[in-house]
């Protein structure tokens, strides 16, 4: 009996800690040298779709400031995401975004659209001083 329980708990801890993905943290300069675009943007418009088990998820971001990037002020930037449908976590969601004003440091798609593929690429606005400082380092 006590060496099933400790046989029970040894699997436990060895296939639990692989069923919680969270993303790997991504130091803010490390973000940086791969953002085309910084803006401060509404997000809205969110739809999201799946199609062939891929989730995808896109809305239109109205551009309120330029932080640094060739758009201007005014401007609609259609991001996109998207997800394999059987992956639960981590995962790229804005849809929690819609209707918010925030951070974003973009990259450039092939297609025109943006993207900001990692949690440290929407910024809370109250949160812009880091950001502030690490592009004056540069």
């Amino acid at each position: 009996m006590k060496r099933t329980l400790i046989l029970c708990l040894a699997v436990v801890l060895i296939v639990v800690p692989g069923g919680f993905a969270r993303w790997a943290p991504v130091p803010l300069k490390e973000l940086l040298k791969k953002t085309d675009v910084i803006v401060v943007a509404r997000l809205s418009g969110v739809r999201e779709t799946t199609k062939q088990g891929v989730d995808h998820g896109s809305g239109t971001l109205t551009v309120t400031e330029v932080i640094r990037g060739s758009v201007k002020k005014g401007d609609k930037l259609e991001l996109e995401w998207s997800n394999d449908s059987d992956i639960i976590c981590p995962r790229v969601d804005h849809a929690t975004y819609d209707g918010k004003t925030m951070i974003w440091l973009l990259q450039t798609s092939t297609n025109g659209a943006v993207r900001a593929d990692h949690p440290g690429r929407v910024i809370d606005p109250k949160n812009r001083v880091e950001l502030d400082a690490r592009l004056k380092q540069n």
